[in-house]
């Protein structure tokens, strides 16, 4: 019988947790709603753009996975000192870049610029906790 080999855990959160960024982006908090791997996230997504502030950072962030995380409301996923970084530019210019941006509802992070907030677990908890004092209060 063939014994079954330990995979090691790529990723600490799960599917529905609560994560905020660390230093890319702007302050937030958002959902895990996937996981890619860096180098599928480079070549597919951003299509080989340079991600400078995420090399400055995390220099090994391609050979680790990158969450896919939507936000409760829609809001500009990178910073101005990221847009500056990335595209080498003027402070000005990337203000203006910034500003032209539209929110959006998701973005992507490495895995180590993020932290749970709250896991899906304790969510779920929290939820039914405030229905059940909802409930006692309407009685």
């Amino acid at each position: 019988m063939e014994e079954k080999q330990n995979i090691p855990k790529l990723v600490a959160f799960q599917l529905f947790d609560t994560v905020t960024s660390k230093q890319t982006g702007l302050p937030m908090q958002g959902q895990v709603h996937g996981v890619l791997t860096g180098l599928g996230y480079s070549n597919v997504i951003n299509q080989g753009r340079p991600c400078k502030r995420w090399d400055d950072l995390y220099p090994d962030w391609k050979n680790k996975p990158v969450i896919f995380v939507i936000f409760k409301v829609p809001q500009k996923p990178v910073s101005i000192e990221e847009i500056q970084a990335n595209i080498h530019c003027e402070r000005e210019q990337a203000k203006q870049l910034f500003d032209d941006m539209k929110p959006s509802l998701a973005a992507y992070y490495p895995v180590d610029d993020l932290e749970i907030v709250e896991t899906a677990q304790e969510e779920l908890t929290r939820l039914k906790l405030e229905e059940e004092q909802k409930n006692k209060e309407e009685k």
